[in-house]
C-alpha cells in the first residue's frame, strides 16, 4: 500500500489507540491530522510522528459541531483532501 499518498484523520489522537495509530501511519509515510482536546499531548504525538509538513494537530472536541467543521476545513486546507476519517 502506498501510504505516502494518503491523508488520514485521527480523532482521539492525543493518547491511547488514536495516538498509536497516528504514529504507525506516520511511520508508513502517510500524512496525518491528529485531533484531540489535550494540546500538550497532541504536540507530543506530532513530534513523534516526524515531518511537520506531513502532520497537522487540531485541538478540538468532536462533540461540538463547529469543531467538526473546523477539523474538516483545516485538514483540507493543509492536505487538500481527507482519505480516511
Amino acid at each position: 500500500m502506498l501510504y505516502n499518498l494518503f491523508n488520514i484523520n485521527f480523532k482521539g489522537g492525543s493518547s491511547g489507540i488514536g495516538a498509536q495509530t497516528a504514529l504507525d501511519f506516520a511511520k508508513l509515510n502517510a500524512s496525518v491530522a491528529i485531533v484531540g482536546r489535550n494540546l500538550e499531548n497532541l504536540q507530543k504525538v506530532a513530534n513523534e510522528c516526524g515531518s511537520a509538513d506531513k502532520v497537522l494537530t487540531i485541538q478540538a472536541d468532536v462533540n461540538i459541531e463547529e469543531d467538526v467543521k473546523r477539523i474538516i476545513d483545516e485538514t483540507i486546507k493543509k492536505f487538500n483532501k481527507i482519505d480516511v476519517l
